[in-house]
């Protein structure tokens, strides 16, 4: 086994709530679940974006105050009361699907999967998947996908996907989209009160980039998202709806032709350091942010310098994976950009394993060097 990759085969409906966990992006300023481009929030998936230090409080329905958002007597975290609100759920910047040659978009249930692979690479902070489909008429398309937050610059996430028609030709259409109407789920285990999502404000389509800003409901952060799509030619469509912007690509494909798709996002908040302005400054920063391959060397580099620093290393490998994986989620919670939070679990709210990361993060700075002691624990030396 290579303990740098984690790998989930086949589909799951019970553990991809687990495996949207553990395959997690982030930088420290905003991670991303790792949910599948084209799901919505529902019993089985559930896409979230959060950023460090973003919470918020929802009014009361005809009320000019927040709700408490303590949990209920009783609950899980009962004994953990809420008092700087709720992680936000901010827009989703994943979205992105194929239709074939007039069929409906890809969407979960809408096609048979016929294969499908996750992997998790940790080494260089990538998600890959690979897939293949079969639509109610028979048509087989084949794709791969790429993702990365990038590590390099704590703005910028990016989704690759190359599209392979198998046995079909005709018009191959490709949707890209920001998509604001999200939520959260609440009342898992451990869990506070379920993250918010921001409210709506506006959402723009011009000279190729797509942009929605939005603002949480009580603390009136603005959040702005910009994402710019280049597929390879094709004719282009936009839509602009109440938290919804898209932007729709059509090409004429061959059966064996690879489509591949690049989109490119940049995420922004009225909470930067230095920011006037966040819709401006996202947009800015992805006109600017140049293709897939070059954010991915980037950000492969930047992921190189910190194992170089944080690497803890086993004789085993399936628990060299383990803690692995464990160092990678530290590393993107507490990277050298910001401490933020991972997930909803708490509210987003993290002091305390923050303080149980701490010698690690001590470590990195080449302060402690871990050691193992005679019973096979992890240990920490001067």
């Amino acid at each position: 086994m290579n303990p740098w990759l984690l790998t989930y085969d086949g589909s799951d409906p019970a553990q991809e709530g687990l495996r949207e966990a553990l395959t997690t992006l982030g930088n420290g300023h905003f991670v991303t679940r790792g949910a599948v481009p084209e799901s919505r929030a529902d019993e089985v998936h559930h896409p979230g974006t959060y950023v460090a230090g973003c919470y918020d409080r929802p009014l009361a329905r005809g009320a000019d105050r927040p709700v408490d958002l303590s949990p209920s007597p009783g609950s899980p975290g009962a004994d953990r009361p809420v008092d700087g609100g709720a992680l936000v759920n901010v827009p989703n910047w994943l979205p992105l699907t194929f239709r074939a040659d007039g069929g409906d978009w890809f969407a979960p249930g809408s096609d048979e999967i016929l294969s499908q692979r996750h992997t998790l690479d940790m080494r260089r902070g990538v998600l890959t998947r690979s897939l293949r489909v079969c639509d109610p008429l028979g048509r087989i398309t084949r794709m791969e996908q790429h993702r990365l937050v990038s590590m390099d610059d704590p703005h910028l996430a990016a989704l690759s996907m190359t599209i392979v028609p198998e046995n079909w030709d005709g018009t191959l259409e490709v949707r890209s989209a920001l998509d604001g109407r999200v939520t959260g789920p609440g009342g898992s285990p451990h869990r506070g009160p379920a993250a918010l999502p921001p409210v709506p404000i506006c959402g723009h389509a011009a000279h190729g980039v797509i942009e929605l800003l939005t603002r949480t409901a009580t603390s009136h952060v603005e959040i702005a998202l910009a994402a710019r799509t280049t597929p390879a030619g094709g004719r282009c469509r936009t839509g602009v709806e109440e938290g919804w912007v898209s932007d729709d690509r059509a090409v004429e494909a061959r059966a064996g032709d690879e489509v591949t798709v690049e989109k490119i996002v940049a995420l922004y908040t009225s909470g930067d350091r230095a920011v006037a302005e966040s819709e401006a400054a996202a947009r800015t920063a992805v006109v600017r942010a140049g293709s897939f391959g070059a954010l991915l060397r980037r950000h492969v580099r930047a992921w190189d310098r910190l194992w170089q620093i944080s690497h803890v290393a086993d004789e085993d490998p399936e628990v060299q994976q383990i803690l692995n994986l464990y160092v990678f989620h530290l590393l993107q919670t507490g990277s050298p950009r910001v401490a933020g939070p991972h997930g909803e679990a708490r509210g987003g709210h993290a002091f305390r394993d923050d303080l149980s990361i701490f010698p690690l993060l001590v470590e990195a700075a080449g302060t402690l060097v871990p050691t193992f002691d005679a019973a096979g624990g992890l240990a920490f030396r001067i």
